[in-house]
């Protein structure tokens, strides 16, 4: 099978959990399959790569992720434009794959399929629906985004949702047929994991990911005075970046924690498991959460997980109160001195949050992935 898979941040640019999905999953695919990706070039990456036996096609140069704290719109058409080259030539591909975001990629990856003459599966990590209204402060832009969103939904032969909650939404919010959408949640890469070895460190909290408004790490911050009154020697590490770090840091030096919080920025996935292997606990306060990759890693790195439940956050459907702590936003400064008094939590939390991840593992994702592909190829032909 030669396959194409299209997003716009790709290997080895792995900030995200989307990116970490289809770099995991596109390494196993190419054991069996042709796989092509094709994505923008950042920093000074090859414009041509192999690695793993993936070809990665890096397209154009983009001035930025991000433009004052949200996806950049300019980067977003850059990068749609730069397919339209892959139309004009027949490359014979079985499958087209795309990354459901930042969506106006997805109509000349539909201008691929239909050229290719090959079914088009989009990747779906979250609906947005009214949190336009609150990502967008020009209401023409904001009805613009879900005018996108919805035609986007109608582009794809199939979804696949990353969650249950993602697949309620596409069929309650977008209207999509349920029978078009195949559920695949993300996964870890379980025996690599097991190979980093870190001591734990004592009161220890620890986020990893995007430093981004929605994943509220304004809340975690303002949690730690809270924390550090019951213990002094309480630190807190933030390992990732984004828009938000300046005004993090800010706030924190506001509070006089500064010498209690670290901002690690981005770091190798080593270093990351080692971080989250010598904490005491894992802390994801985001309420917005397709999957949430990074809880998965903390439970397989024996360390005790606090998520947010949220409504548009699909962190219930992992955290189940047995493997980990499931609170509310303003709850957190609670469960955090819960977790450091209570050393039997610990023991069980840590003891059904690694048995939960051994079943998570990206070769059973990739087993799936695989067998959806192969059904749609099937009933396409």
């Amino acid at each position: 099978m030669k396959i194409c898979i299209i997003s716009d941040v790709f290997y080895p640019y792995l900030m995200g959990g989307a990116e970490r999905r289809y770099w995991e999953i596109s390494k196993r695919l190419a054991k069996k399959h042709d796989v092509h990706v094709y994505t923008m070039r950042w920093y000074d990456y090859p414009k041509e790569e192999e690695v793993f036996g993936v070809k990665i096609h890096r397209l154009n140069v983009p001035k930025g992720l991000y433009t004052k704290g949200r996806r950049s719109i300019g980067d977003a058409l850059r990068f749609a434009f730069s397919l339209l080259p892959i139309i004009i030539k027949k490359h014979k591909f079985d499958l087209i794959e795309a990354n459901q975001f930042p969506f106006l990629h997805l109509f000349p990856a539909k201008i691929i399929a239909m050229r290719e003459t090959a079914p088009l599966i989009i990747t779906w990590h979250e609906v947005w629906g009214k949190y336009w209204d609150i990502y967008m402060e020009n209401a023409l832009y904001r009805a613009i985004g879900k005018s996108i969103e919805q035609i986007s939904s109608y582009l794809p032969d199939k979804i696949v949702a990353v969650s249950g909650k993602t697949k309620k939404h596409l069929i309650k919010k977008l209207g999509v047929n349920p029978m078009k959408i195949d559920i695949v949640p993300n996964g870890i890469n379980l025996g690599y994991i097991n190979t980093i070895k870190s001591k734990k460190i004592k009161n220890r909290v620890l986020y990893a990911g995007r430093l981004l408004p929605h994943k509220n790490l304004d809340v975690l911050i303002n949690a730690m005075p809270k924390v550090l009154e019951v213990f002094p020697d309480a630190t807190l590490n933030i390992v990732g970046e984004g828009p938000s770090k300046g005004e993090l840091e800010d706030m924190t030096n506001s509070l006089g924690i500064n010498n209690k919080v670290k901002f690690l920025g981005q770091i190798d996935y080593e270093e990351v498991i080692k971080q989250i292997k010598s904490a005491s606990i894992f802390v994801q306060p985001s309420t917005r959460e397709g999957f949430g990759i990074s809880i998965v890693e903390a439970m397989a790195c024996k360390t005790p997980v606090i998520g947010v439940n949220a409504r548009n956050s699909s962190v219930s459907e992992i955290i189940n109160g047995e493997n980990g702590i499931l609170c509310e936003l303003n709850e957190i400064s609670t469960k955090i001195k819960e977790v450091l008094t209570s050393d039997s939590l610990r023991v069980i939390l840590i003891k059904n949050g690694y048995k939960y991840s051994t079943n998570m593992d990206w070769q059973r994702r990739f087993e799936e992935i695989n067998s959806t592909y192969r059904k749609c190829l099937s009933s396409y032909s």
